[in-house]
């Protein structure tokens, strides 16, 4: 995505994640499955992309874009969601914070 595709209506969300100990790998290969869901199914999501901290491997950054607040809210409301994200990632994660953002 580049600057000249921004319409102005995205919101950019940025979730901070910490395994806890021994959780990491369990970690990245939930946040992979969740990550192709979420492109297969939610056409307002324009990208995610999950990071993993080289400093610190327990540490990850889910930056997501999305068309519109609409597209936001739907996100989490979804299947995946649902599935995914409260049965098997809040159970491994200490930490677990996100920040919205919009162009300026």
């Amino acid at each position: 995505m580049s600057d000249s595709t921004l319409t102005g209506n995205e919101l950019f969300s940025a979730v901070v994640l910490t395994a806890k100990p021994g959780q990491a790998a369990a970690l990245a290969e939930i946040g992979r499955r969740f990550a192709a869901a979420c492109r297969r199914s939610e056409p307002g999501l324009k990208s995610i992309r999950i990071h993993q901290s080289v400093d610190n491997p327990a540490d990850f950054l889910v930056y997501e874009t999305f068309a519109d607040a609409a597209a936001f809210k739907a996100h989490f409301e979804t299947a995946h969601f649902k599935g995914i994200v409260e049965p098997e990632i809040v159970p491994i994660v200490s930490r677990r914070e996100r920040t919205t953002y919009r162009s300026l």
